[in-house]
């Protein structure tokens, strides 16, 4: 009792932490109060009534689940505001003690500054919102305990999910892994579904082409399975993706527009934007530049109508992309800095990375090489601040290719070691064994889990045959008693001799006390502990309690025999 309390304390100390670590993030970001307005500048139905509900309530946690899911929405269209509202929430949360809130908040921080490629901020968040969960977990009532482990389970996947974007993939799987146990745990196949995809995702992006089909078609299958449309459209994109890797381009093509109709069917606009820009990026594969503008183009509307500026920024700097190859090199640039400048006012530091690398790498092909170098340079401390190990990888070489050809040969072998370095940290034999690890420990354990779930249902399904076996039994018996004792009730007109009917007496009390034991023989054990003297000790006491009725009832049934005349004489 003690322990449980000390444990308790200790969850309430570990969230007033949290509190106080709250307050230094607040006076930090200079966030204004709870009760300020906020304006949002992408309108939706959805949107106005949450607005609305805001406006209105005047209750705390509602305040806060609402700025929560205000948060969420905004989360692609306007991350800025959206981290305002979370911040907002956290604090009120904070105040009222409501943990749920608070942990949600602190979720939501973590994908926002994921999103802005802050990573370590992200991590930050995400870590308290665990601290949270776990606490709640420990101490909430059994029926809402699978809400939080479903919570938690997806903050794994999210942490997962910065370490794929750091290229850091031992880690990324690790966490996905722990996800898809606790997934599994709770029965949540379709979270399940995304962490599959997720997996899928970073051995795509080692270029493990077979393990990457195979965690998209086993969540390809699950998502038929539950009737998830949206899954199967994201698990074929998927696939079509790893095909687009390999360059089998016909069937990348054809898994990406069954991943279309689909998603045409669902009215899935994120989605629908998605997949025509990859089926751009085939085109662009194949060298068939108008047709990948063309659908770039497409997909730079789409975005534009429902407002997704990452997605905006990202379509600009694949266009810039395609005119650099095009030699349109005035075109490409103003497309790299529209993408560029949009970038920097979200902060996707991922992104400007990337962006600020190919201007370097075009002012690489027009000669312009200290425009060039100042652009790697940049690419470079941006991708070492945010440890994205792919780029440097990349703009590395770029480097090493600017070097040489400006004949700096001792620079151009001092960036291709760098590229080296990089490269072999994402593809080295160490971390391929570490992954290896960590899928043998997920497989062991799945197979624990597996077993322990057919261990349960086997004692199930023997208890119910137990059970069914000593009801069958006990209704023997009872109805046995019935038949032994019904002949007693007329005993004064049978004529049966008083030893006989001492001799039914006791087997019909030899049988009941039998009875009694076999029915108390587990209260027994639990009382004595399965010690032999003992239940020899209560098994005298009731034999004790039983014998006195055994007695009233010989003299009973003697007594109606005399009475009846039942008694047969020997005739000399």
């Amino acid at each position: 009792m003690k322990h449980q309390k000390l444990n308790h304390i200790t969850h309430l100390i570990r969230l007033i932490l949290l509190y106080f670590s709250f307050l230094t993030f607040n006076a930090h970001a200079q966030t204004p109060g709870t009760r300020s307005t906020v304006s949002l500048q992408t309108q939706t139905p959805a949107l106005d009534s949450l607005q609305k509900i805001l406006q209105t309530t005047k209750e705390d946690t509602t305040r806060v689940n609402t700025l929560n899911a205000l948060a969420r929405k905004l989360n692609n269209h306007n991350p800025d505001t959206a981290i305002l509202l979370s911040s907002q929430a956290l604090k009120l949360a904070a105040k009222v003690k409501y943990y749920f809130g608070f942990g949600q908040a602190e979720h939501n921080l973590g994908v926002l500054y994921r999103l802005k490629s802050d990573y370590e901020l992200s991590l930050t968040h995400y870590t308290k919102a665990l601290m949270v969960w776990e606490s709640l977990e420990k101490n909430i009532s059994l029926g809402n305990k699978s809400s939080i482990i479903n919570k938690r389970a997806t903050t794994l996947s999210n942490i997962g999910f910065v370490y794929s974007e750091q290229s850091d993939y031992h880690k990324a799987l690790d966490y996905y892994f722990k996800a898809l146990k606790m997934k599994e745990e709770i029965g949540d196949k379709k979270g399940k579904t995304t962490t599959l995809v997720n997996i899928g995702n970073v051995y795509n992006r080692q270029s493990d082409h077979a393990k990457a089909l195979d965690y998209y078609f086993r969540a390809l299958k699950m998502s038929e399975e539950i009737g998830d449309k949206n899954g199967i459209a994201n698990n074929l994109c998927g696939i079509g993706l790893v095909y687009s890797e390999q360059s089998d381009y016909p069937r990348a093509l054809d898994y990406y527009f069954r991943a279309l109709k689909m998603q045409e069917e669902i009215g899935d606009k994120y989605g629908i934007a998605i997949n025509l820009g990859n089926i751009g990026n085939v085109y662009y594969r194949q060298s068939d530049y108008p047709r990948a503008l063309d659908y770039y183009f497409r997909v730079l509307k789409m975005q534009e109508e429902i407002g997704d500026k990452k997605g905006i920024a990202r379509n600009l700097g694949n266009i810039g992309l395609v005119y650099s190859n095009q030699s349109d090199y005035p075109q490409a640039l103003d497309h790299y800095f529209r993408a560029l400048k949009m970038k920097e006012e979200i902060g996707d530091k991922y992104e400007m990375a990337n962006t600020l690398g190919n201007i370097g790498v075009l002012y690489t092909r027009t000669k312009k090489y200290k425009d060039a170098e100042e652009y790697l340079q940049k690419a470079l401390t941006l991708c070492d601040s945010i440890k994205a190990l792919y780029y440097t990888m990349h703009f590395e070489k770029f480097y090493s290719n600017l070097d040489s050809a400006r004949g700096n040969h001792r620079g151009s072998l001092m960036h291709y070691k760098k590229y080296i370095v990089a490269r072999d940290s994402i593809f080295n034999e160490e971390n391929n064994k570490k992954q290896a690890r960590v899928e043998i420990k997920y497989e062991m354990e799945k197979a624990q889990l597996i077993k322990a779930q057919q261990e349960k249902e086997a004692a199930r399904i023997e208890k119910e045959t137990r059970d069914r076996r000593d009801h069958l039994q006990y209704s023997l018996i009872v109805l046995g008693l019935v038949v032994i004792i019904t002949p007693l009730s007329f005993i004064s007109r049978l004529k049966v001799k008083p030893r006989i009917a001492e001799g039914m007496i006791f087997m019909v009390f030899l049988i009941f006390f039998e009875f009694v034991l076999v029915l108390l023989d587990p209260y027994l054990d639990l009382i004595t502990g399965g010690a032999p003297g003992l239940k020899l000790l209560v098994n005298a006491l009731i034999a004790a309690f039983i014998f006195p009725f055994h007695a009233v009832c010989e003299r009973w049934v003697k007594g109606r025999i005399l009475r009846g005349g039942g008694v047969q004489t020997q005739v000399l």
